[in-house]
C-alpha cells in the first residue's frame, strides 16, 4: 500500500502527529533552491502577488529536515552560514510516493530547479503486551426534585478500564539524491531518519467507578 511519503508517517503508519525526517544534506556541487519571496503586500489592497527567490547553497554539510507542509508539499528546511532556507517541493494530485521502496520527484511536478530521487525503508517493532489501567469518563443523568420541580443535570464521572497494549516503534530511514535537471549531475545527497513509538491498544475493558 502506497502512501505520502512523510506523512505516511501519520497515514501509513498511524501515528498521532508528522514527525519530520531529519538528516544530513552532503552538497557536492552548488544547489539552487527557490523560496518563497516574503509576502510584503497588503491584501486588502490588491493585486497582491508572490514570486520565488533562488538560494544557493554553497558546498559543505547541512542539517536539512523533511515535513508535510499541507496535503499537497513537502517542506525542507536547512541553515546555511547566512540564512535559513525554508523550501516546498510540490506533489501532484493523485502522485503518491512510497512508504517502503524507490521513490522519484522530478523538477517538473516540484517546482524546484533539482530531481529529487531516492528510496525509503521502514521497519516496525512491538513490544511484548502489556497490562495497565487507565482513567475514562462515564456519562450520567441526574434528576433534582424541589418542591418547585423537578431538573435534570447531565455531567461525566471519572471511572477507569483495564487496557491490553503494544508499543510499537517504527523506524523509516531515507536516502535520495538531488540532481540538476539539465545535466543530470548530482548536486548532493541526504540520508535521513525519523522514530516514534506508538501505543496500540489490543483490548479495552468496561469503564467502572
Amino acid at each position: 500500500m502506497k502512501k505520502n511519503l512523510l506523512c505516511g508517517i501519520v497515514l501509513a503508519l498511524g501515528l498521532t502527529a508528522c514527525d519530520p525526517i531529519r538528516g544530513i544534506l552532503n552538497v557536492e556541487q552548488t544547489l539552487k533552491i527557490l523560496i518563497d519571496e516574503p509576502n510584503n503586500c497588503n491584501p486588502l489592497t490588491p493585486p497582491c502577488t508572490t514570486g520565488k527567490t533562488a538560494v544557493d547553497v554553497n558546498p559543505g554539510q547541512y542539517i536539512m529536515k523533511l515535513e508535510m507542509s499541507g496535503k499537497r508539499a513537502v517542506q525542507i528546511s536547512l541553515k546555511t552560514a547566512s540564512q535559513s532556507v525554508v523550501a516546498k517541493l510540490n506533489i501532484n494530485k493523485g502522485h503518491t510516493l512510497p512508504e517502503q521502496g524507490p521513490f522519484s520527484l522530478l523538477s517538473q511536478e516540484s517546482g524546484q530547479p533539482f530531481d529529487l530521487k531516492g528510496s525509503v525503508s521502514t521497519a516496525r517493532k512491538d513490544s511484548a503486551r502489556k497490562r495497565y489501567h487507565e482513567t475514562c469518563e462515564i456519562p450520567y443523568t441526574d434528576t433534582i426534585c424541589t418542591p418547585q420541580g423537578c431538573t435534570t443535570r447531565s455531567g461525566v464521572r471519572m471511572g477507569y478500564r483495564d487496557i491490553v497494549y503494544v508499543d510499537r516503534t517504527t523506524e523509516k530511514n531515507m536516502k535520495a539524491s538531488l540532481a540538476d535537471t539539465a545535466t543530470k549531475l548530482q548536486l548532493a545527497t541526504y540520508e535521513g531518519s525519523a522514530s516514534s513509538v506508538q501505543r496500540i491498544y489490543i483490548s479495552r475493558g468496561h469503564c467502572f467507578y
